[in-house]
């Protein structure tokens, strides 16, 4: 796993219990850099990790701190679950 993520085909997620999941990464990640500073789903039901692209939390530092990248878990109940 660790491989896969050095080379740009994975990124790593922590969830909040803690636990590592790993997600495929965008076209756009290289070995070089990840590009994945996006909001993660954890559902509390089934446990799966979703990876929502389209909600990218707008980040404000103080002033002297530079933001690299930064990871979102949001936990909760998933459609299918939801659904269930």
């Amino acid at each position: 796993m660790e491989r896969l993520e050095n080379e740009g085909a994975i990124h790593k997620i922590v969830n909040i219990d803690g636990v590592v999941n790993f997600a495929k990464c965008s076209g756009k990640c290289t070995h070089e850099q990840h590009f994945h500073n996006h909001v993660h789903f954890n559902c509390k039901e089934c446990h799966s990790v979703t990876c929502i692209e389209n909600a990218i939390p707008e980040i404000s530092l103080p002033e002297h701190f530079i933001a690299h990248e930064y990871n979102f878990i949001i936990s909760g109940i998933c459609p299918k679950c939801a659904d269930a």
